[in-house]
């Protein structure tokens, strides 16, 4: 059994000792705690849905810009790429299966020339020996089987035999030569064909590419004119109060903040003496909801 442990195995190890102690020694959220958060958070979103703030009685529209996040040019390219990605492989599965059906009909042509071959020498082969022994039983008759006549039959019925044998072989391998030939014709139209399909496909990310393009950069210059105009409107809006907008003056803000410190100080003031020791523990929870200057009042009033 190996037990070696690395520095780097050990430290690891530390780690994770160290946050199971920091999460063991962490209490446990209370339901009032939960239930403060909840509330906290429905009167930010209830202000922050507000569509308009009110400053010295006066309501002022909230124009909120509309945000733009364009595709980059390796987005867009990857984009198009990908639109085009699945029917490319479609029709590149279908050309490659079509090849490679053509191809097997003709190795299927080459194994049946060969079987052919391999018949047509066996009866060759078989009508010679059926002559030669047709020939040398009648010489035996005659009483002539070792004449010069009938050795030279014999080695005539050979030679038709090889004879036969080699215009055999010699029209099988022009066949099979053949058949080559058209499996290479076979290999150029698939190789062809899948350089035809590369480039047509190039041709439609490019116009997919132009298109994506065009796309992005007229929702931009929308998003920019509607931009600019709420700048101006929001310019109108100063004008006529004749000052700058402080949202931390407004009626909405004032009054949801004042909201927040109400159920903060309901919470804490609840916690009888430990109250005041909590919100200090709590400062960057309350400072997130209220800022500083409300953590401030809190602390004022809760250890009064």
């Amino acid at each position: 059994m190996n037990l070696r442990i690395t520095a780097q195995d050990f430290l690891n190890n530390l780690k994770d000792f160290a946050k199971k102690l920091s999460d063991a020694g962490q209490p446990s959220e209370s339901e009032e705690k939960k239930t403060l958060k909840k509330e906290l958070d429905e009167i930010e979103q209830a202000y922050n849905n507000s569509p308009y703030m009110t400053i010295n009685g006066k309501k002022i529209a909230i124009l909120k810009p509309m945000e733009d996040n364009p595709l980059s040019d390796e987005e867009i390219a990857a984009t198009a790429e990908n639109f085009y990605a699945e029917d490319k492989k479609n029709k590149s599965d279908k050309l490659n299966d079509s090849y490679a059906d053509k191809v097997r009909l003709k190795e299927e042509s080459k194994a049946a020339l060969d079987k052919s071959v391999e018949k047509s020498a066996a009866e060759i082969a078989a009508k010679t020996a059926e002559a030669k022994s047709a020939t040398e039983n009648d010489a035996l008759k005659r009483g002539i089987a070792r004449s010069s006549i009938v050795m030279e039959e014999l080695n005539g019925l050979d030679k038709q035999s090889i004879d036969a044998l080699g215009k055999l072989y010699e029209t099988a391998a022009e066949s099979e030569a053949k058949i080559n030939s058209e499996i290479d014709s076979l290999k150029t139209e698939l190789s062809d064909a899948l350089n035809a399909l590369d480039g047509e496909t190039a041709v439609k990310i490019n116009e997919k590419i132009k298109a994506l393009t065009a796309e992005r950069d007229k929702k931009s210059a929308e998003v920019l004119k509607y931009n600019n105009s709420l700048k101006s409107e929001t310019a109108k809006q100063l004008n006529e109060i004749g000052k700058d907008i402080d949202e931390t003056n407004s009626t909405e803000y004032i009054e949801s903040n004042a909201a927040k410190i109400k159920k903060l100080y309901s919470y804490y003031y609840s916690l009888g003496e430990n109250g005041a020791k909590e919100l200090t523990s709590d400062e960057d929870f309350v400072k997130k909801y209220v800022g500083s200057k409300g953590y401030d009042y809190l602390k004022k009033i809760i250890n009064r």
